[in-house]
């Protein structure tokens, strides 16, 4: 029997929970609980309150007492689900979440939930059905209709998800989340006045609204109005300091901004107030990875194995991945895929199996890891590819070095590439890759012996591999190449230099200018690094002066179309596919006064093959730390204030061309 003294305090905190008192409704559980440790009102009341206040990592011990005393309480369980949905635990909480729905499915609350979790697991079909059965339910729940447009938005069902987001507001006009779902809508859809619009109203009927500084900042981001954006981003933290998202939100935007060390000061935050959420220590993971070491990366990562999330998984086995660690990075992929499929991972898998093969086959199974042995200049040298084209193209130029330095010389290159490396550099081998699938090679493996695509070093010699941006590293006699610009290094076969020249002959009158304005991967943060067709207005205003040809490699029949309807004259090379016919794309610069590009792989192809290239970048500290190594003395880079607007950059330029090239 419960003693007197118990029963009092049973009795005034119902009492103060009548009276919204929770103060001391929270004070009252406390006291319960050193009476009674397993109190199960104490428990629930306690529980619920702290996952309301955003506290679910002290809730979390107290839900999950309280459901072993009352398994079928779908409200319980549903308070359950959110603790470890918070707390990072997503598959646990959809679990939860599930049996709630079968002990009460007409709580719509319960499928919003589920459908919550879902999405954060990004298993968005599961999310969809969760949310309609929440709408079927209750079909005025804001929350459901919310939820469904996010999930549809996701699936990239723009329309589907308006609707859902409008219905919110036909409900409730004031509803902040909707205003907010619509603002990321809208500026996804580059309707950055309207999204603007829609967050004002939000910060004018709750001025403490962190989502909408949040999403504020990314669209000043993107606008490159960088001040508003750190302003807009500490008033997110200020008003949510409990939030993981506006702090990793910072952590990017200084990424953005190259400060590597302010984010190495923020690590030590994050991981003291956020180590729970596997988002953030991906994000930490990410950072150590790419400006630290893959080594330090996995050092750190090991403690939070203990997630037992796919992505940390995934990210461990990209750190072996590059590390060339073949068999711990397919164990690390492995352990992910079986936690939750991606196409994307199963690639990596893929990947990890073809590049062992290829080792197999070019050096047989006695290969070893290089790690910065003395290699005679007798032996033999195998590369194998970079990660991207304009990896290998940029790290080519230690090609003749080697060349120079040892007997002979394989290179295993992307396809494509074969016909240009194989004009360009005499006394080269240059293999094709067995696959086309195989995109992380990334090594350089030697032996005694001449490699041939068909023949396999003998297992009596010593052969070794490397992987990441090595050559750098393995040629650091070459010192020479930073300090006194490099030499371009790119040529076509003659032939295909001939027949450009005779295809741009009728071109003699005024200086050739190839132009392209952005690269294929158009995500957000990206766009800042490149170009609209209406921004290179200052550029066309130059027609009299020169000829333009389009270097845009991707598909852009649309943006040609928009140029030639401002009356602009622009040459499209005929016959070729510029993403494809390499060789032909360096034939055409060769044949050119100058070329204008953003940052992608024509402004290194341009620079290598001799040609005058004017690379515009936005200026921020990343942008400058990623230029230093090209030294190219016939590469020039425009930095653009992020404050001034895209225009800018081609006033600039055209008076350069101008100066450089108008005699």
């Amino acid at each position: 029997m419960k003693n007197q003294k118990i029963l009092q305090l049973e009795e005034r905190l119902i009492n103060f929970q009548k009276k919204n008192n929770w103060g001391k409704v929270i004070e009252t559980s406390k006291k319960i609980l050193t009476l009674a440790p397993e109190h199960l009102l104490a428990l629930k009341t306690l529980g619920k309150l702290y996952v309301e206040g955003d506290c679910c990592q002290q809730a979390l011990p107290l839900l999950e007492k309280a459901v072993t005393y009352s398994r079928t309480d779908a409200s319980l369980l549903m308070y359950l689900g959110l603790a470890q949905l918070d707390t990072g635990d997503k598959k646990t909480a959809i679990n939860t979440f599930k049996k709630a729905s079968l002990f009460d499915p007409k709580n719509d609350k319960v499928w919003v939930n589920l459908g919550l979790a879902y999405r954060e697991t990004h298993e968005y079909d599961q999310a969809i059905k969760a949310l309609e059965n929440a709408i079927k339910v209750n079909p005025k729940s804001c929350p459901a209709n919310l939820n469904l447009g996010m999930a549809l938005l996701a699936k990239n069902k723009i329309a589907d998800a308006e609707a859902h987001f409008l219905k919110c507001l036909e409900l409730d006009e004031k509803y902040l989340s909707a205003l907010n779902a619509l603002a990321v809508l809208y500026e996804k859809q580059e309707r950055k006045q309207q999204a603007k619009d829609y967050l004002q109203k939000v910060i004018t009927l709750d001025k403490f609204n962190a989502d909408a500084y949040t999403n504020l900042a990314a669209i000043y981001i993107e606008e490159g109005e960088l001040e508003l954006a750190k302003k807009n981003l500490d008033l997110s933290i200020k008003y949510a300091p409990n939030s993981y998202k506006s702090y990793l939100n910072l952590f990017s935007f200084l990424g953005i901004q190259g400060e590597t060390k302010q984010q190495q000061l923020l690590i030590a935050t994050l991981e003291e107030k956020f180590s729970g959420h596997p988002e953030v220590i991906l994000a930490i993971i990410k950072f150590i990875a790419d400006h630290i070491g893959f080594e330090q990366a996995i050092n750190f990562s090991e403690k939070y194995l203990k997630l037992d999330h796919p992505l940390i998984y995934s990210s461990v086995g990209y750190c072996y991945h590059n590390l060339m660690e073949l068999d711990t990075a397919a164990h690390f992929y492995k352990k992910s895929l079986s936690i939750q499929h991606s196409g994307d991972l199963e690639q990596a898998l893929t990947n990890v199996f073809i590049e062992s093969q290829t080792i197999k086959k070019y050096l047989g199974d006695n290969a070893r890891l290089w790690r910065g042995e003395t290699i005679e200049k007798t032996d033999s040298i195998i590369v194998f590819r970079q990660q991207g084209i304009g990896d290998e193209i940029f790290y080519a130029r230690y090609f003749n070095y080697l060349k120079n330095n040892f007997s002979e010389v394989s290179i295993v290159v992307s396809k494509k590439l074969i016909p240009l490396f194989s004009s360009s550099f005499d006394g080269i081998t240059f293999l094709e890759e067995n696959d086309s699938s195989i995109n992380t090679i990334n090594g350089l493996f030697y032996s005694n012996k001449a490699a041939k695509q068909s023949d396999i070093p003998s297992s009596q010699s010593h052969h070794f591999y490397t992987g990441g941006c090595f050559l750098d590293k393995f040629c650091d006699q070459a010192t020479h190449f930073t300090e006194r610009g490099v030499t371009p290094y790119l040529k076509p076969h003659p032939s295909k230099a001939e027949q450009w020249a005779s295809f741009f002959s009728n071109y003699q009158d005024k200086p050739i200018l190839g132009i392209s304005w952005r690269s294929s991967n158009m995500k957000e943060h990206r766009k800042m690094y490149y170009a609209r067709i209406e921004d290179l207005q200052p550029i066309w205003d130059l027609q009299e002066k020169f000829y333009f040809v389009n270097l845009q490699y991707d598909e852009c029949q649309e943006e040609l179309a928009q140029i030639r309807a401002l009356g602009i004259d622009i040459i499209d090379p005929p016959n070729i596919n510029q993403k494809e016919d390499l060789e032909d794309v360096v034939a055409i610069m060769v044949n050119m006064d100058a070329v204008v590009t953003p940052q992608t792989s024509v402004h290194i192809l341009s620079a290598a093959s001799g040609t005058k290239t004017y690379t515009f970048v936005p200026d921020l500290k990343v942008s400058r730390e990623t230029t230093k190594p090209y030294n190219f003395n016939n590469m020039q880079f425009i930095y653009r204030q992020i404050k001034k607007d895209k225009v800018s950059w081609f006033t600039e330029i055209s008076a350069l061309l101008c100066q450089d090239l108008i005699k």
